[in-house]
This record gives structure tokens, sequence and C-alpha cells, in this order.
């Protein structure tokens, strides 16, 4: 039987820490989907679309993964993907307090689907989304905080954000 992880989170941007967590799924489970969500609570850099490229640029490489935008809830996409597990990374305590609390709604919501908590790479311990988002608006190197490929392709993106505003 096929086990189906689901590796969801907003991804604005992608980091290398995105992409070992989605490189441990990939090792561990026979499928993996990205599932791009979008959180009501939060302020993007980057649009819903952009995003998305990003993570199929980003993961292209991986063969046993896939990259999905649902607009609801990680719940009704588990159900739509035949999801088995769900798979988070944490980097620290802090990340793990904010996590396990999920982890228990998203238990109810899905019938008891298991999460799977994978702890960084002690080298990617500093790497966040927020971070690069920081970088960028700085102007700084992001090398080290985001895939090789993605480097050029999201500064090509910010600036052309910007230069809209």
């Amino acid at each position: 039987m096929e086990k189906t992880a689901v590796v969801p989170g907003s991804f604005d941007p992608v980091t290398l820490g995105h992409y070992y967590l989605v490189c441990e799924a990939a090792r561990v489970f026979d499928r993996v989907v990205v599932a791009l969500m979008d959180n009501v609570e939060k302020r993007y850099l980057f649009s819903a679309s952009d995003r998305e490229a990003f993570c199929r640029r980003a993961f292209s490489e991986i063969g046993n993964v896939s990259v999905l935008r649902f607009e609801g809830t990680l719940a009704a996409a588990c159900q739509e993907t035949h999801a088995s597990v769900i798979v988070k990374g944490v980097r620290n305590s802090i990340d793990f307090e904010y996590e396990y609390d999920y982890f228990i709604g998203n238990k109810i919501l899905t019938g008891g689907l298991h999460t799977f908590f994978v702890p960084s790479d002690p080298a990617l311990r500093h790497v966040s989304s927020s971070a690069v988002r920081e970088l960028l608006k700085i102007g700084a190197s992001l090398s080290g905080y985001v895939p090789d490929n993605m480097e050029s392709c999201l500064l090509d993106c910010y600036h052309k954000d910007i230069k809209k505003v």
C-alpha cells in the first residue's frame, strides 16, 4: 500500500529548510505532496501563484514529490490526496510548541491522521521564510538560505513586485 505524506505550508518563500524537510519526507514515504496553503492570518510577500511556481521549481528534481495548491483546510487537502500522514518541520522548541497545538486539532479534523515531526538539520536552524524575506528587503545574498536554483528566481520576482508598488 502506497504511503502518501502531505507537507503543508505557505512557502513564502521556499527555503533550504523546506527543501531539507521535503527531501527527508521523500526518503521515507512513497509519495509526498507539498501542499501550498493560505493562512488568512498572514500577509504574504509573494502571490500564491508565485509561491506555487517557486515550490515547483525547488522540488522539481525529486521524483516522488508533487506540488498542489489548496484553498481549504489541511484536513481537506489530506482527504483529497489520500494522505496517510502529515509531515511538519521543527527547528526548535518554540516551533514544536506551536506545531503541537495544530497536531492536536489536525488529528481531530482528519479522523486521527498522525503528524510526524522532523527536526531540522542543525546547520539550517537559523533558516526561515521570515529571514529570507528580510534578506530580500535589505538586498543581501540568499546563499545558504534558499535552494541554489531559487536565488535568482526569487530576486527577479521580488524586484518585479517592488516595481509594481
